[in-house]
């Protein structure tokens, strides 16, 4: 969907959609319900009060790593969180 962007008009997310194996009629039913919506709302609402502007952004202990980044990196994050960095 990235590739796409920002493609993301009603019958090109159903197509998205039936690519990915989803049943289109529950699929289209869900978006056109806006089932999820609140909960859409929230985590966006959490993520601009957090200051992550872009996806992927993932925090490791507070600390952001914006775009893309090797498993290593997470590894080391995560070691230094648990108090396991290399010093």
């Amino acid at each position: 969907m990235f590739e796409e962007q920002p493609r993301f008009e009603r019958e090109r997310l159903i197509a998205y959609a039936v690519d990915l194996g989803l049943d289109r009629a529950e699929f289209t039913r869900c978006m056109d319900e806006r089932t999820h919506a609140a909960a859409v709302d929230r985590d966006l609402a959490d993520a601009r009060a957090l200051g992550i502007k872009s996806t992927p952004t993932f925090l490791v202990n507070g600390q952001a790593l914006v775009g893309a980044h090797p498993l290593e990196t997470f590894r080391l994050l995560i070691d230094d969180a648990l108090g396991k960095g290399r010093r």
